[in-house]
């Protein structure tokens, strides 16, 4: 039973630094970790760090620019469901009359590439 406490306390410990997010930092901080998150190709941290922009920052500038961001970095690896979600959110919020349709070809454009 002794034995199993400290390798309890470790996976604890272990497991409460992973993918932690830094509060309290600035819209323009957080969109900057989401650029180098994205160009590392780390897109989970991306995600979570959107996350966090959205929940710290929900009026900021960056988040329209973040979520095309999103879409074609989710798109690129070829994981077609959440570039789709990204599109969607960026059209709900954020599309004029004028980029509908171009939103509506890329949504064409990601079914046809998930089709195999």
């Amino acid at each position: 039973m002794y034995k199993l406490i400290p390798f309890l306390l470790f996976l604890l410990l272990g497991c409460s630094s992973k993918n932690k997010i830094e509060k309290n930092l600035t819209a323009n901080a957080l969109h900057s970790k989401i650029y180098k998150a994205v160009n590392k190709n780390y897109l989970d941290n991306a995600d979570d760090l959107f996350l966090a922009l959205e929940a710290q920052h929900p009026g900021s500038i960056y988040i329209k620019t973040d979520l095309l961001i999103l879409y074609l970095a989710h798109l690129n690896q070829e994981e077609y469901e959440l570039a789709k979600f990204y599109l969607n959110q960026y059209e709900k919020r954020y599309a004029g009359i004028e980029e509908i349709p171009w939103c509506e070809y890329q949504k064409i454009k990601i079914d046809f590439l998930s089709y195999k």
